[in-house]
């Protein structure tokens, strides 16, 4: 989807009542049938029934299809390019959607697979559990639902641990039990914006999907549901961060309500947490890594955690060996180093290059200091390995070298964002340098996870 078309409210095209049916009165943006969405009802059609709801029309008053007949190809072909009266979302809905009850097996399946997962479930997961079977889901949401459970890729298995995440992060900052309701609610559908972009894409096209998706699933949310008005506000944030350096909006401080910024925690720390081996400590490292990104009650929360994970019966001791690790960190230390000396020194280039190697500077200087205070610079500055003492400084070291080249990775996708958006940053010879430097600290990632 263009940026334009995601961007831009139609209004169905008049017409003389007698040739038409009821109209869609509301304003919406939806009414041009989405292709990447389309695709993913039709992919989710094969393992839950979705039927026309009722019949469909174009804005031109040309029936496309019936009522009661289920989602086939042709109807796909006909919404191509098609203004609809009704957009397609409030025309089709899904005969066995996705159930809480299988929501629910979902995540027993991942707290198995995943200890530390269990770990972080254990003391809530009644509560939770309780929350999501009395959750009453609207037609809309539950299509939204199954066809990110079932559309050709699976969003919904991430959105359960944001909303498990969420909660717990919820209590951890004393929030009531109505806003937990919503933060479990937000969860599951803080990512239904990305129905409606590509996930074929890479650079600087992958990275705006990503800083776009809150905005266009916040839309979703409040034109064709009928959730409350605080859960689109809650999906429109779940990518913010507490110190500014989030997106879309890049919300700092007092813009940002408990709810959101636990809903945000939630969503970075989501995938760490579930992970099989030392998730606990991966998020850890990710709540604290960059000072002022998240709420210190949830990085409280997150340390606590991970204290409780080393000390407990499945405490796992990372696979990579001490030396490997160490070894990574120090290439990453040089990496880091190099490109800290190039955005620091912007000689010859515009007020453009200037404005934006400031910005990336403010990314890469928490990452370097963090390679400090693990003591990488002193086993260098003494010519010596950086050999973690006990498993649990190597799984600590572990998660910082993952963390620190995951970070990297999304400021390169950052930085060819920008430059593809501002043509006063094509050609130059930082950015291309700094892009450069970032490649290669990926190169080392990827070889050091093979070892």
């Amino acid at each position: 989807m263009s940026q334009a078309n995601a961007e831009r409210t139609v209004m169905s095209i008049p017409a003389p009542e007698s040739a038409l049916p009821p109209m869609y009165t509301g304003r919406s943006s939806f009414l041009r049938a989405n292709r990447f969405l389309a695709a993913s009802i039709l992919c989710a059609s094969a393992r839950c029934e979705i039927h026309a709801s009722e019949d469909i029309y174009d804005a031109n008053g040309v029936m496309l299809w019936a009522r009661q007949r289920p989602v086939v190809p042709a109807l796909m072909a006909k919404l191509a390019d098609r203004e609809l009266l009704k957009p397609i979302e409030l025309c089709v809905t899904a005969l066995d959607p996705v159930s809480t009850l299988a929501m629910t097996a979902s995540l027993e399946a991942l707290a198995e697979r995943s200890p530390d997962f269990a770990l972080l479930l254990a003391l809530h997961r009644d509560a939770f559990v309780t929350m999501l079977g009395e959750l009453d889901f609207d037609p809309q949401e539950l299509l939204l639902l199954s066809v990110l459970r079932f559309g050709e890729r699976d969003h919904l298995t991430h959105s359960l641990v944001v909303a498990a995440v969420a909660v717990v992060a919820g209590r951890w900052m004393g929030l009531a039990p109505f806003e937990q309701r919503r933060l479990l609610r937000a969860g599951l559908l803080h990512d239904v914006g990305l129905l409606y972009l590509s996930g074929d894409t890479a650079g600087a096209e992958a990275e705006w999907a990503r800083r776009r998706h809150p905005e266009i699933g916040a839309l979703c949310i409040r034109e064709l549901t009928g959730c409350e008005p605080p859960i689109a506000e809650l999906v429109a944030g779940s990518h913010e961060r507490l110190n500014g350096r989030g997106f879309p909006k890049g919300l700092r401080g007092p813009a940002l309500p408990p709810a959101v910024q636990a809903l945000g925690f939630a969503e970075a720390i989501a995938d760490h947490i579930s992970r099989v081996g030392m998730g606990a400590q991966r998020a850890a490292v990710c709540s604290r890594l960059v000072p002022g990104e998240f709420a210190s009650a949830l990085v409280s929360g997150a340390m606590a955690l991970a204290r409780d994970a080393a000390i407990g019966p499945d405490c796992q001791v990372p696979l990579r060996r001490s030396a490997d690790v160490g070894r990574a960190l120090r290439q990453l230390h040089a990496v880091l180093s190099r490109v800290l000396v190039l955005l620091s020194m912007p000689f010859g280039e515009n007020d453009a290059v200037h404005e934006a190697a400031a910005i990336w500077l403010a990314d890469v200087d928490p990452l370097l200091r963090s390679l400090r205070y693990a003591g990488v610079e002193d086993a260098l500055a003494q010519g010596q390995e950086l050999l973690p003492a006990n498993a649990l400084e190597h799984g600590e070291l572990a998660a910082l070298d993952e963390e620190v080249a995951f970070r990297l990775h999304g400021l390169r996708d950052a930085i060819e964002f920008r430059r593809s958006r501002d043509p006063q940053l094509a050609g130059s010879p930082l950015v291309d340098g700094t892009l450069r430097l970032l490649e290669s600290a990926g190169a080392t990632a990827v070889a050091a996870a093979r070892t």
